[in-house]
């Protein structure tokens, strides 16, 4: 461990061993502001007051602030050679940890704007697979990003206070020296505030928001933009069917139709076929056309899906049961279906069982659909938010079916 400047109360005495150490480093940096002036020819209290203001932030030990400016360029002095205890002091050491640090604080500044962005796309159906985590990630991806913190860097005027030997760098090279000296006095302020025992994480996170205002101000408007749009588009009848098939545990395929012209003024329809599809209800086809457009047409489709849907919920049809291979309406299934299912099947040697066939829904409305086969051949489904419940539903649909299939493997 490199030695540190204590800190201790105004007119108290120190000890041998802090005063050896608070004497080494000052002659330390002595030697180094002999040797290598800052770039811009100011002083180094200058720079230490101008970037505490843009911080919002006052060092407790300057030292710390230096090591976060301080370029390793400066070893290769031979003068350097009579302070071996700093020849890992740079930059580069607090890089090692800030950028973790910085990636902490960034998600907890943005976390409560990113969650009520990503509950809305959800409720409103817009989330396209898409997770909480995955708008996190995204986010952090752009605050992280070299180029933005390369500008950060250059705002803060810090290729003018870094602490190094004279030498001329590329712009590439400047951007990536700006980006790590941003991470490391994110680190220096997590570093200084714990050795003065504050708050190091809150002071940490201060800091990045003040580095990142305008950066997380863009983010926040951005994601309000999102969750505008989503609920002034709320009416639009193709946003409508696909909350209202979220609802209904229904899946939608939309799928565009060839063309067509009109045989007496040779204007093209376009046409969109919409496919509503859960357990028994598959395969119900709704069509809309349009001679404008082809978004047009997919919202005419759209229309009509939904007077489908109403028409479904009216007839209560999500409620009947139809057996397989029959028109009859199923008897109700025991409680313990899928046990004497089982039972039965057993006796029988026959292979059997319930399977995954389909998932679907958003994240936090999962849905599972499974098929009950018998040799191969499939006796009913149920869809249910739980795997479990899935298979008790498809067994429950099966059992009329099955026993009716049971009773003619019989001798008579």
């Amino acid at each position: 461990m490199m030695p540190r400047l204590e800190n201790y109360p105004e007119g108290a005495d120190a000890s041998s061993e802090t005063s050896e150490s608070c004497s080494q480093i000052e002659l330390f940096f002595e030697e180094v502001f002999k040797h290598a002036a800052l770039v811009s020819n100011i002083s180094n209290e200058q720079v230490k007051d101008d970037l505490e203001r843009k911080l919002d932030y006052q060092f407790h030990n300057p030292y710390i602030l230096y090591e976060a400016l301080f370029h390793p360029s400066i070893s290769s002095h031979g003068w350097f050679n009579d302070y071996e205890d700093y020849r890992d002091f740079s930059y580069l050491r607090l890089c090692s940890f800030g950028n973790s640090i910085l990636k902490l604080t960034a998600a907890d500044i943005l976390r409560p704007k990113i969650k009520e962005t990503s509950d809305i796309l959800m409720d409103y159906g817009e989330f396209n697979g898409k997770s909480f985590l995955d708008i996190e990630h995204w986010s952090l991806r752009l605050l992280l990003a070299e180029e933005v913190l390369a500008k950060i860097g250059s705002e803060l005027g810090l290729q003018k206070c870094v602490i190094r030997v004279a030498g001329n760098d590329s712009q590439r090279e400047q951007d990536i020296l700006n980006a790590n000296l941003v991470v490391s006095l994110v680190a220096a302020v997590f570093e200084d505030a714990e050795a003065a025992s504050n708050d190091k994480y809150e002071a940490a996170k201060n800091v990045v928001k003040q580095l990142y205002q305008k950066e997380i101000t863009l983010l926040i408007l951005y994601m309000q933009q999102c969750i505008d749009t989503c609920e002034s588009t709320s009416q639009d009848p193709v946003s409508r069917l696909r909350k209202k098939a979220s609802e209904l545990r229904f899946l939608l395929d939309f799928e565009e139709e060839s063309n067509s012209h009109n045989r007496t003024n040779g204007i093209a329809d376009y046409a969109v076929k919409i496919r509503l599809h859960r357990d028994c209800f598959m395969d119900k086809v709704v069509r809309g056309t349009s001679t404008v457009s082809l978004e047009e047409a997919k919202r005419n489709a759209a229309r009509s899906a939904l007077i489908r849907f109403e028409e479904l919920e009216k007839g209560n049809e999500f409620t009947k049961k139809t057996s397989i291979g029959s028109n009859s309406t199923c008897q109700d299934p025991p409680s313990n279906a899928l046990a004497k299912l089982n039972e039965k099947l057993t006796q029988a040697n026959l292979d059997h069982g319930p399977e995954l066939i389909d998932e679907f829904g958003p994240p936090h409305q999962k849905q599972y659909t499974f098929a009950f086969y018998i040799e191969g051949r499939e006796y009913g489904r149920g869809t249910a938010p739980k795997k479990k419940e899935a298979r008790v539903l498809a067994a429950a649909d099966a059992y009329d079916p099955v026993m009716r299939f049971l009773s003619d493997l019989q001798p008579h």
